[in-house]
């Protein structure tokens, strides 16, 4: 039997879904996060791993292509991807930006707008054929309504009750809560040493 592979790589995790050429799920996996602009080593090794756990639970099946969709990769050499892709697995490779593939899977191809606001955020449109963005800047650079900034709104806002001797809101002690804070300055420790996606 021949398959595909569909990757959707984001800032949080990375997903893998082998499909028969006739739109059967065949297998899945998951791993760490897929965005190329983190690390990119490391979500390369991500991507590599769901590949390898659904080519293995088909082993004596053909894998005829590979598509990726991954947050980060308009910033990069689409091509250096798709060659390594390419290289390493010996079959078509297609490259996407994940916010691309959300749209086409939500809206089936159609004209429309689509927001996401996961970790990061970002708006696609499309009309007649023609994707138009917004956001999807990174936490840097914007990503406002995304699970990281709204965190990191929180978390400021305690810091600025802490400076301003000002009771801690009730969200506030809800946060030093759940980091298992023992002082304020252990938020430091926290925003610093963690990933986005504990800070989301």
């Amino acid at each position: 039997m021949d398959y595909i592979i569909g990757i959707d790589g984001g800032g949080t995790k990375t997903e893998a879904v082998a499909y028969s050429l006739n739109g059967q799920e065949l297998a899945a996996s998951k791993s760490g996060y897929g965005n190329l602009l983190i690390n990119y080593n490391t979500a390369i090794t991500h991507i590599d791993e769901c590949i390898t756990a659904c080519k293995t639970a088909l082993t004596g099946y053909t894998c005829k292509g590979i598509s990726l969709g991954l947050a980060g990769s308009k910033a990069l050499s689409k091509e250096e991807i798709k060659r390594y892709f390419y290289d390493r697995y010996q079959v078509e490779v297609g490259l996407y930006d994940d916010a691309m593939i959300a749209h086409e899977a939500l809206l089936h191809g159609k004209d429309g707008i689509l927001t996401i606001a996961g970790t990061g955020a970002v708006s696609i449109g499309k009309k007649d054929g023609v994707y138009e963005y917004g956001g999807g800047w990174g936490h840097l650079l914007g990503d406002e309504g995304s699970g990281y900034w709204i965190g990191l709104q929180a978390l400021i806002l305690l810091t600025k009750e802490h400076d301003q001797s000002c009771p801690y809101s009730s969200l506030s002690q809800t946060i030093l809560q759940h980091v298992k804070a023992d002082t304020i300055h252990d938020i430091k420790k926290f925003v610093y040493s963690s990933p986005k996606s504990e800070v989301a």
